[in-house]
C-alpha cells in the first residue's frame, strides 16, 4: 500500500526524475477529479523537459547580427535597384 501527499511541482518532478511514482490530481469545474500517472500525461515523443532561463545579452553577438542584418538589407535595397541583366 502506498501513502499520497501534496508536493509543489518542483518536488513532484525531482521525484519523477529519480524514478518516484508521482500521481497528478486533476478537480475539475463540476467537482469530479481525475488522477493519473505522470508519465501517462506527457506525450510519448517527449525526450526533454526544458526550463527557460533569463537570457544574458552578449554585446559582441548583438553587434554580428546587426552587421549581418545591415549586410543583407544593402544586399537587398541594391538588387532591388539594379536594372535588369
Amino acid at each position: 500500500m502506498s501513502w499520497i501527499r501534496e508536493s509543489s511541482r518542483t518536488g513532484a518532478l525531482e521525484a519523477f526524475l529519480k524514478g518516484g511514482k508521482v500521481l497528478v490530481l486533476t478537480e475539475f469545474d463540476d467537482g469530479s477529479v481525475a488522477i493519473q500517472r505522470l508519465e501517462e500525461l506527457l506525450p510519448e515523443d517527449t525526450r526533454y523537459l526544458v526550463d527557460a532561463v533569463p537570457a544574458v545579452e552578449n554585446p559582441e553577438f548583438k553587434q554580428a547580427i546587426e552587421e549581418m542584418v545591415k549586410q543583407k538589407t544593402e544586399e537587398l535595397t541594391e538588387e532591388s535597384i539594379a536594372p535588369p541583366r
